[in-house]
């Protein structure tokens, strides 16, 4: 399981293919503001 912040995974889709082909599973979280590290971790272990 990948958990990235990738902002650009978009704007690369060969990057995307290549997670695809390689059969990794996970999330790429995007948001519209900037969220610190904390800030994204809280949101993944909240309940």
């Amino acid at each position: 399981m990948v958990i990235t912040r990738d902002k650009k995974i978009r704007s690369r889709p060969v990057e995307a293919e290549q997670v695809v082909a390689a059969g990794i599973r996970g999330f790429v979280l995007t948001s519209a503001g900037d969220l610190s590290t904390w800030d994204t971790l809280t949101l993944l272990v909240r309940e």
